[in-house]
Formats: structure tokens, C-alpha cells, sequence
């Protein structure tokens, strides 16, 4: 069911895409944005735990996916992200997707 939006959402933005002329003088402005980092460089447990995220409402950052990923561990019940980069979207999706659907092995392997 995951893999099905996600396929979806990858068909909608392929259709904009090529229905764009300027898609890549568009996607230029965002050079800088656009590599995405599989894993955070921040020890984000160390200051999680200071916190109690249990059934609270978060807004957190996008990015690698590991805030929400450990955001969920924490027990936070409801979690908005924001990012600048407009590929995160699908990268969050793709990860949780990969933790939902693979063994630990499997997930390391493929990412």
C-alpha cells in the first residue's frame, strides 16, 4: 500500500515533469538542495532523550529521515516534517517504507 503512493507520486511527478519546458531551468534554482543524505551526522539520541515525546505532535526536519525515525522510537503519536530540498518528500517515504518492509540486514544493505 506504501509502495503503491509512492509509485504514485513518482508517476504524478514524472507527467509534471515532462509536461514542463522549463523543468530544468526551474530544477537549477535548487542545485544547492538537491543531494540527499541518507543518514544524519548528528547524535540525535544524545539530545532526544532529554525530552518527552510521548503522544505528542512534533514538527521536526525532514532531511535523512532519522529525526522522525527516532521521533516515532520516542513515542511521538503525530509528526509534521518541513525541508527546503523538494526531493526529501520521497526519500522520507522511500526510508519509512524500507523499515516497514525489510529486515534490519536487508534495510542496511539497501541503503
Amino acid at each position: 500500500m506504501i509502495m503503491k503512493s509512492i509509485e504514485s507520486k513518482i508517476e504524478k511527478a514524472m507527467i509534471q515533469i515532462a509536461g514542463d519546458e522549463d523543468y530544468l531551468a526551474k530544477l537549477n534554482l535548487f542545485q544547492p538542495f538537491t543531494n540527499i543524505y541518507p543518514f544524519t551526522n548528528e547524535n540525535i539520541k544524545e539530545y532526544l532523550e532529554q525530552y518527552d515525546f510521548t503522544n505528542h505532535t512534533i514538527l521536526t526536519v525532514g532531511a535523512s529521515v532519522d529525526h522522525i525515525l527516532n521521533l516515532i522510537l520516542f513515542g511521538a503519536t503525530e509528526i509534521d516534517y518541513f525541508d527546503i530540498n523538494p526531493f526529501t518528500e520521497f526519500y522520507v517515504e522511500l526510508k519509512i517504507a524500507g523499515v516497514k518492509a525489510l529486515e534490519e540486514d536487508e534495510f542496511i544493505s539497501y541503503l
